[in-house]
């Protein structure tokens, strides 16, 4: 809820509070504004931990795919078919995998061109009713189907045992709902997979994951963290990249190679943040 821009909500309800009530407050990782938040509305409180702090991505083995936008549906159809044909011959059930796009349209598109080629696939998006929503997730869990096509409102709060691979057909606006999206698999010490297709308009994003995986992999932990802090660091990043990589007309200038960047990361070249939008991850998925 706080990474969404809910605080002031929060902070509303525990105004409204009784004076004598109990709090407890439950959250899968502590970063510096719920540990904030926790010592301010919280007395005397007592911390009990299951299983061991790590990066949300600490188990999750993660493929970037350069590819054309034109090649993204042909290359997933051929990733998940194989994956089928592989549980077939294996005896096994075939994977729970989530896909994740970037508009509804796109997410209903998707999801007839895999159950033409036999996948058992739903979508799962803000277009839905509620009533449909909760019929793809129960079916889903239950492996009924084990593809769901999603947007953005899937990608925090959803918590399916077993997800074993996350596939961003298109990747995120920000490092952190990219962290968000792909901390669906690899949960209580499970392994997981990531597969993210990209083109020349994610090359900003992916630098950011590129490097990112680079200082997973020499120990730090920290290599992946959200909440305030990171994205306030990202930010800063995004200026640094603006004000010494960057001409007035959008295009990055990285080493050698000279590449555009897409309209959709414009909002990370900004030093400042809007202040009309707060800190908050957006929840335009509802909308998309």
């Amino acid at each position: 809820m706080l990474d969404m821009g809910f605080e002031p909500q929060i902070r509303e309800v525990m105004r409204s509070l009784p004076k004598k009530h109990q709090t407890l407050l439950f959250s899968a990782t502590m970063p510096e504004e719920i540990e904030a938040l926790a010592q301010e509305y919280l007395n005397k409180p007592v911390r009990v931990k299951v299983g061991r702090v790590s990066s949300p991505t600490a188990n999750v083995t993660q493929n970037l795919e350069k590819i054309t936008e034109k090649e993204k549906i042909d290359s997933l159809l051929a990733l998940l078919v194989d994956e089928h044909s592989q549980s077939l011959d294996s005896n096994q059930p075939p994977p729970l995998t989530i896909v994740f796009v970037e508009r509804k349209a796109r997410c209903d598109e998707v999801t007839d061109a895999l159950v033409e080629q036999g996948l058992k696939a739903t979508a799962l998006h803000g277009g839905r009713s509620q009533s449909e929503r909760e019929a793809a997730l129960r079916d889903f869990r239950k492996g009924t189907t084990n593809i769901l096509v999603a947007t953005d409102v899937a990608s925090r709060g959803l918590d399916v045992t077993g997800v074993a691979h996350v596939i961003n057909l298109d990747l995120p606006k920000t490092m952190e709902d990219y962290v968000h999206r792909i901390g669906r698999t690899g949960r209580a010490g499970a392994s997981g997979r990531a597969t993210s297709f990209y083109t020349e308009r994610d090359v900003f994003l992916v630098a950011q994951i590129r490097r990112a995986i680079t200082e997973a992999e020499s120990g730090n932990t920290m290599a992946f963290a959200t909440g305030k802090a990171a994205r306030r660091k990202e930010r800063e990043q995004a200026a640094a990249f603006r004000e010494g990589r960057m001409t007035p007309l959008g295009v990055a200038q990285v080493g050698a190679t000279t590449v555009r960047v897409d309209d959709k990361y414009k909002h990370m070249l900004s030093a400042t943040a809007d202040p009309k939008k707060g800190e908050g991850a957006a929840d335009d998925a509802w909308e998309d």
